[in-house]
C-alpha cells in the first residue's frame, strides 16, 4: 500500500517561509551536484577496485589490511575466505602465474608491495567517494559530515519525498517559531537524528546521507503544535487482482504517532541484521522525538510566547499597529495585510474561532475555495465546541451568504440545523437540511429519511411562523401610518405628539444640545438621475450584511464578527427596501455610514426589537418602521431616500429584483452625498451638511445662521 501525504488544512502561512524555500533548493541544487560528480568518483572506486581484487584473487596468500578487507563485499569475501582455505590446504606453484601480467621481481615481497600500492590506491578512491567524502560515516565521525550529510540524497525519490515532508511541516513551523530559530532547530534536530542513529550502529563505515532526521524533527514539532490538523492523503493499493486509490483526511495526532510506530517496527524487524537495511530508522526516531522534546520545551516554557511570538508579530504588523482592523483592511482592497494580521491572531490563539472564520472569507476572496472550505469548518466547528450556537449561526450565515459555495461537513450541517431551530430560524434550516440531501456523500436510506423528515417539519414551522406574522399585520390597527407627515405638517403639535412616540422618548434621552423635531431631522436624497455628474467616486455599494442586531451603548450590534457595534452618530443615509423573490415578511435597509460606500444591510427579522423599542407589536414591517423611527432620533439629522420616506409613511417599501437593481440605485445618489459632512450648532441644535471637498484636512470654523455661534467642523478622515 502506498499512502502519500498531499496536503493540509494548516498549510497557509502569514509569512513567506523563505527559510523552508531556501533549504529546498539548496537540498534540489545539491542533488544536481551529485548527479554529476558522485559517478565519476563512484568509478574511480571500482576501478581501483577491479584491479585490487584481480590482482589478489590470483595470489590470496599476501595479505589485506582488515579495514580494507571488511571493504570489499560479502559475496566476494566469501569467495576469498574459500580460496584462502584451499590454499592453506594445498600449497599453489608459482609457475601459474603467467609472467606477462606484471613486469617487476617475482618475490613475494614484491608481490606485498603491488597489492599494498593497490589498496593505497583503492583507499584513496573510497575516501574520495562522493558520498563517503561528504556523508557521516559514525565509525569516522566528524562535525562537518553532520552537516553536510543533511544536505545529501541518494536517488530522485529519496530527494522527492524528503522535499514533500520538508514542506508540508516545515513552513508552518518556520511561521512559528521565526526565521533565526527555525533553521537552528533544523540543524539541531538533524544532527540529533544522526548522532541517534550512531549510537546503535557505532562501528557502521556506511555513509548516512538525507535531509530524513531533521525532517522528522519537524513532524515531531508538527504533531505538538499543531496536532489538530487535518492532513490530507493519496493512497493506492491492490487488493487481490483489483487495484484502489482515493483520497482522505486525518489528523495530525492520529497519522504522526502511526508513522513513528512503523519506524519503532522496522527497527524491531531488522534487529540484529547489521546496520539496518539501508534506511537510517533510528535516525528518524531519534530526529521525531527531539521534535516533540523541542515544541514541548518551547510551549510550556514559555520561550515561545514570551520571546519567539512578540518578535515574529513586531515584523509583521503593518506599521506596528496592533489595533487595527482586519475588516477595515479588507474594505480597503488589503488583503494580504488581512491575512498577515489573521495568522498572527491565530499564532497567539490557534481555536480563535472568529479568526478561522476570517480567514475562510479572506481565502475565498482569493479564490483559495479548499482552503477556505477547510477553515470555514474549523470555524464552526470551534464555536460548537465552545458551546457558542449563536455564532456558529452567525458564522454560517454571513458566509453563505457573501459564498454561496461554502459547504459544511454532513456532521457540522446536522448540527447547524439543529441549532438553527432552536433560534427558531426555521426557514434557513429547512435550507440547511435540503442543502445536507443534496450533499451529503453516502447517505444511508434511513439517514435520507430522517433528514427528509426535519427538512419538512422545519419548513412547516417557517411557514406557520410567516403565516402568524401576516395575521398580526392585518390586525394591527394603522394608528401611526401618517405620524411622520403630521409632524412635517404640524410642527406645534410635535411635542404633544412625541410624547406616544417611541422614537420621541428615545429622542429625550439624548443629552447634548435641545431636541430636535424629526422633521427637521431628514433630507431627502434627490432622485437618482444616471446622467448627473459624480461628485464622489464610488466604485461599489456591496452590502455587509448583519447577522443579528441587538443594542449596545450608544449604538448597536450587528454581531459582524471582528467588528465593533455601529454608533448610531456615524449613520448618514437610510434605504429601506424589499427584494423581490425572498420572504415578502422581510424588509432591509442598507445603513451607509459617512465616507464609506459600503453600508451595513440589516433584515426586519433579525432585530431583537425589545432591546430598541418600549413596546413592540407581532407585525413586522410596524415593528421595523419604528425602528428606522428610532434611528432617526438617535440622530442630529440624516439622509433618507424617497422609497423609505414612503415606507415611513405607508408601510410600503420598494421593491427591487435583485441586488444589482438595489446597487445601482444606492451607487447613483451615493456618488452625491458620500463625503457630505454633518454639523451641529450646540448652542441651538440647527444640522448643517457640508461638501466634504471644501473642508480642509485639518477642520474648519464657522457661523451657525440661526444663533451665530461657533461651529467646528471636522473633515472625514474617510471621505473620498
Amino acid at each position: 500500500m502506498i499512502l502519500i501525504p498531499l496536503s493540509h488544512e494548516s498549510g497557509q502561512v502569514q509569512r513567506t517561509p523563505y527559510v523552508t524555500i531556501t533549504i529546498l533548493v539548496i537540498n534540489v541544487l545539491l542533488f544536481i551536484l551529485t548527479l554529476l560528480a558522485a559517478p565519476s568518483s563512484q568509478e574511480e572506486v571500482q576501478k581501483a577496485y577491479r584491479q585490487l581484487m584481480d590482482y589478489y584473487m590470483k595470489r590470496p596468500y599476501l595479505e589485506i589490511p582488515d579495514d580494507i578487507y571488511q571493504k570489499i563485499p560479502p559475496e566476494e569475501r566469501q569467495v576469498l575466505d574459500k580460496m584462502r582455505q584451499f590454499q592453506e590446504m594445498i600449497p599453489q606453484p608459482r609457475s601459474d602465474l603467467e609472467p606477462e601480467e606484471y613486469a617487476y621481481d617475482d618475490s613475494r615481497e614484491a608481490e606485498q608491495d603491488e597489492l599494498n600500492r593497490r589498496i593505497a590506491a583503492f583507499a584513496e578512491a573510497m575516501q574520495d567517494e562522493f558520498y563517503r567524502k561528504y556523508g557521516y560515516i559514525p565509525a569516522r565521525g566528524g562535525f562537518f559530515t553532520l552537516i553536510t550529510s543533511m544536505f545529501l540524497h541518494g536517488g530522485i525519490f529519496h530527494l522527492l519525498f524528503n522535499m514533500l515532508f520538508l514542506w508540508l511541516s516545515g513552513g508552518n513551523i518556520e511561521d512559528l517559531w521565526g526565521r533565526i530559530a527555525f533553521p537552528i532547530f533544523y540543524l539541531a534536530g538533524g544532527i540529533f537524528a544522526s548522532l541517534t542513529h550512531s549510537l546503535f550502529y557505532p562501528e557502521s563505515t556506511i555513509p548516512l546521507v538525507g535531509a530524513s532526521g531533521a525532517i522528522a524533527a519537524l513532524m515531531g514539532a508538527f504533531l505538538v503544535r499543531f496536532y489538530k490538523t487535518k492532513i490530507y492523503f493519496f493512497y493506492f493499493f491492490f487488493f487481490g487482482f483489483r487495484a484502489k486509490k482515493g483520497t482522505f483526511y486525518a489528523p495530525a495526532y492520529l497519522m504522526l504517532p502511526l508513522w513513528l510506530a512503523q519506524q519503532l517496527w522496522e527497527v524491531f524487524k531488522m534487529s540484529g541484521v547489521g546496520d539496518g537495511s539501508g534506511v537510517a530508522f533510528w535516525a528518524h526516531i531519534g530526529g521525531f522525538l527531539f521534535g516533540v522534546a523541542t515544541a514541548l520545551a518551547f510551549k510550556h516554557s514559555g520561550f515561545e510566547e514570551k520571546v519567539l511570538t512578540p518578535a515574529i508579530a513586531s515584523k509583521i504588523h503593518l506599521s506596528g499597529n496592533e489595533e487595527s482592523s482586519v475588516s477595515s483592511k479588507l474594505e480597503q482592497g488589503d488583503i494580504d495585510g488581512a491575512m498577515m494580521e489573521l495568522r498572527q491572531m491565530l499564532i497567539r490563539d490557534p481555536e480563535d474561532a472568529i479568526a478561522h472564520g476570517q480567514l475562510s472569507r479572506v481565502y475565498f476572496l482569493q479564490g483559495k475555495e479548499r482552503v477556505a472550505q477547510i477553515e470555514f469548518n474549523r470555524a464552526v466547528r470551534l464555536f460548537f465546541h465552545q458551546e457558542d450556537s449563536e455564532n456558529a449561526v452567525d458564522e454560517y450565515l454571513e458566509t453563505t451568504r457573501a459564498h454561496p459555495m461554502a459547504l459544511l461537513e454532513p456532521r457540522l450541517q446536522k448540527q447547524m440545523a439543529a441549532a438553527m431551530v432552536e433560534q427558531e430560524l426555521y426557514a434557513e434550516a429547512a435550507s440547511v437540511y435540503k442543502r445536507l440531501l443534496e450533499t451529503g456523500p453516502d447517505l444511508s436510506p434511513e439517514e435520507k429519511k430522517e433528514i427528509q423528515q426535519q427538512a419538512k417539519a422545519a419548513g412547516e414551522m417557517a411557514k406557520n411562523q410567516e403565516q402568524e406574522e401576516k395575521k398580526a399585520e392585518k390586525e394591527l390597527a394603522q394608528k401611526t401610518s401618517d405620524e411622520l407627515l403630521q409632524q412635517k405638517s404640524s410642527p406645534e403639535k410635535a411635542s404633544a405628539e412625541d410624547k406616544a412616540s417611541p422614537a420621541a422618548a428615545a429622542l429625550k434621552q439624548k443629552p447634548t444640545g435641545p431636541a430636535i423635531p424629526i422633521a427637521k431631522r431628514i433630507k431627502i436624497i434627490p432622485t437618482p438621475d444616471a446622467t448627473a455628474q459624480a461628485r464622489y467616486n464610488v466604485l461599489s455599494v456591496a452590502p455587509m450584511e448583519a447577522n443579528k442586531i441587538t443594542a449596545s451603548e450608544e449604538g448597536m450590534d450587528l454581531h459582524r464578527l471582528s467588528e465593533a457595534p455601529l454608533r448610531y452618530e456615524r449613520i448618514y443615509a437610510i434605504c429601506a427596501f424589499t427584494l423581490a423573490g425572498t420572504e415578502t415578511s422581510i424588509i432591509h435597509a442598507d445603513l451607509f455610514v459617512a465616507g464609506r460606500p459600503r453600508p451595513y444591510r440589516i433584515a426586519s427579522n433579525r432585530i431583537l426589537y425589545d432591546q430598541f423599542l418600549p413596546k413592540t407589536v407581532n407585525s413586522s414591517f410596524d415593528n421595523f418602521r419604528q425602528f428606522i423611527l428610532f434611528l432617526v432620533s438617535k440622530l442630529d439629522s440624516v439622509y433618507l431616500d424617497r422609497g423609505t420616506m414612503t415606507f415611513l409613511k405607508t408601510k410600503k417599501a420598494p421593491v427591487f429584483h435583485s441586488d444589482e437593481d438595489i446597487a445601482g440605485q444606492e451607487k447613483l445618489f451615493w456618488r452625491q452625498i458620500m463625503g457630505e459632512i454633518r454639523c451641529r450648532c450646540d448652542n441651538c441644535g440647527e444640522t448643517y451638511w457640508i461638501d466634504g471637498r471644501r473642508i480642509p484636512a485639518g477642520g474648519a470654523k464657522s457661523k451657525c445662521k440661526k444663533c451665530g455661534s461657533a461651529i467646528s467642523i471636522k473633515a472625514l478622515e474617510t471621505a473620498v
